[in-house]
């Protein structure tokens, strides 16, 4: 075995376009192995009519849902009406604290001056009546009593 020391040259050209044969082949081969004519080479897009009736069938039952969710959808639905069930859950487990004055002194919005939303962002205080057990389940959800509280008089404040 003789090893070379130089190594064939590479061409450091690229193959000009008369050494490349550039055309689409006349015939192909079906999976069954047959031949067959090449179809012509097209520039544009062309869709058989099972494309078109697939593609406006799919396009109509679209549509079709996008309706139906639009007339069975609310149009604005309120997103305090859970927090209303629960007040409202929570006042027939405790009928005891469904006075709204109570709950507000409870809850320490004393007049109104301090917004009811804001008795959801006491996350200390929340977190301290979870610590000490201090909860109560209402309709499935574990909250603690200024949570439950808050929600009642959401409720309430609703009714009125």
């Amino acid at each position: 075995m003789t090893l070379r020391s130089d190594p064939a040259p590479l061409p450091l050209a690229p193959p000009r376009p008369a050494d490349v044969e550039m055309r689409s082949p006349d015939t192909t081969t079906s999976p069954r192995g047959t031949r067959r004519p090449a179809p012509p080479a097209r520039d544009e897009i062309s869709f058989t009519r099972r494309a078109f009736f697939v593609g406006a069938t799919a396009s109509a039952i679209a549509a079709s849902a996008t309706v139906l969710a639009l007339r069975v959808l609310p149009e604005d639905p309120d997103p305090l009406d859970p927090i209303r069930r629960i007040g409202q859950a929570y006042i027939e487990q405790y009928p005891e604290e469904s006075s709204p004055t109570e709950l507000t002194s409870v809850l320490g919005l004393g007049g109104g001056a301090i917004p009811l939303m804001s008795v959801f962002e006491r996350h200390e205080e929340i977190a301290d009546e979870f610590a000490r057990r201090e909860t109560v389940v209402v309709d499935g959800w574990t909250l603690s009593r200024t949570e439950a509280r808050a929600a009642a008089l959401l409720y309430l404040a609703s009714r009125s």
